[in-house]
């Protein structure tokens, strides 16, 4: 937890360092909204990875290698059915999120739009009344949320089959271990 707060502390200050610099605050391309978010939940985004992921890897590598070792001692081949499940549970989301990165990016462009328009627009509100365009903006802002609705939906069904792919994995790895168990038990034969 710690480090994890290093980091976001870090980064949060070289996130700022970075934004006030008279280029980036004189850039009409810049918008205030994707800014604040960035620097808010984007980098709060990272204590997970760091305070609780890399951890669960390191946790995962040591103790698939210790089961897999003392599995090996009473069966090699079972040893093998049970690391290649672990190699699958592990690899085949990897891969799986590496095909659908795009889906991340675009719900994260999403996100950062309608903060961006929500931002502006609160900000703005008096003169939008004044020049009449609320029914405009108001479009303009359910259409970001729509927007960000879909992509929230393709992200969470993306990972829904990662589970999938995940847990068949680690299930297909323990039935051919156990089933290799159980006819090691009925031939009387180390397999």
């Amino acid at each position: 937890s710690r480090l994890g707060a290093r980091v976001r502390e870090d980064l949060r200050d070289a996130a700022v360092r970075a934004v006030l610099v008279p280029s980036r605050l004189h850039d009409a391309a810049l918008r205030d909204g994707s800014t604040q978010l960035t620097i808010g939940d984007g980098i709060d985004g990272t204590d997970a990875y760091v305070s609780k992921y890399i951890p669960a890897v390191v946790q995962l590598a040591l103790g698939s290698a210790i089961a897999v070792a003392l599995v090996g001692m009473l069966s090699p081949l079972a040893a093998l059915c049970v690391s290649l499940g672990i190699l699958l549970a592990v690899l085949g989301p990897l891969l799986w999120k590496r095909m659908l990165s795009r889906r991340g990016f675009a719900h994260w462009d999403s996100y950062e739009a309608l903060s961006g328009d929500l931002l502006e627009s609160l900000r703005g509100m008096s003169t939008l009344r004044a020049l009449g365009d609320v029914p405009a903006t108001r479009s303009r802002l359910d259409a970001r949320s729509e927007a960000l609705r879909l992509a929230t939906e393709r992200v969470m069904r993306s990972s829904l089959a990662e589970t999938a792919i995940t847990d068949l994995a680690v299930q297909a790895g323990v039935v051919v271990a156990a089933g290799l168990a159980v006819v090691s038990v009925m031939t009387g034969q180390q397999i």
